[in-house]
């Protein structure tokens, strides 16, 4: 099998978050009632976080196979899959035998990367260093795909620490809200901080 290239999926990765701004902006016209634009922010909110999950997947799957970072510095991997798509199955394995591994959630992405690679890989210090944002993200995922008590609980607080007011705002709402101390909105805060984590992860 040839070595893997990482390069690949990180521009195909940007590419995509480019997609979901452009979206978004193409929106932001004059005329449109806001609560459309709002719902427009969470479709793109979703297709980046989505976007996200797959990186994590195809790049994890390429570094088991052996492939280096961009700088060409290749993981010390516990595991000699096969080919990608074996690499793939011995995650799903991981996971009790559903029919995907899960990437959604930091915290299951670090337990894998420990797993796998020695002292984590390329994966444990940025995946911490970026990790209430990352948590953030998933719980505003949630909010925006299951719409309960619990992830509209969890989104008050994230408004309420990222904002300093308690207001019961929509996933969209928020995002398109210029971040405190920035004048980035959260949904650009949010796509800069996926952008150098992947940076960091295929160095």
């Amino acid at each position: 099998m040839p070595t893997p290239d990482i390069r690949p999926v990180l521009r195909a990765f940007k590419e995509d978050l480019k997609k979901s701004s452009d979206l978004l902006a193409a929106v932001r016209k004059p005329g449109l009632p806001f609560f459309q634009v709002e719902l427009f922010a969470e479709l793109s909110f979703l297709r980046m976080y989505v976007s996200w999950e797959g990186f994590l997947e195809e790049s994890f799957s390429r570094f088991l196979c052996g492939a280096t970072g961009v700088t060409g510095m290749r993981p010390n991997s516990c595991a000699k899959p096969r080919s990608i798509d074996h690499a793939k199955s011995l995650l799903i394995g991981l996971d009790r035998g559903g029919r995907y591994s899960d990437w959604s959630k930091r915290e299951t992405v670090v337990s894998r990367a420990q797993l796998f690679f020695r002292h984590g890989g390329p994966f444990l210090a940025p995946l911490n260093a970026a990790a209430r944002d990352l948590d953030d993200m998933r719980m505003i995922r949630d909010c925006i795909a299951h719409k309960s008590v619990t992830a509209r609980d969890s989104m008050a607080k994230i408004v309420l620490r990222r904002t300093g007011a308690a207001n019961r705002y929509s996933p969209g709402r928020f995002l398109l809200k210029i971040a405190s101390g920035s004048t980035e909105t959260h949904m650009e805060v949010f796509s800069r901080i996926l952008t150098l984590t992947a940076d960091q992860i295929s160095a």
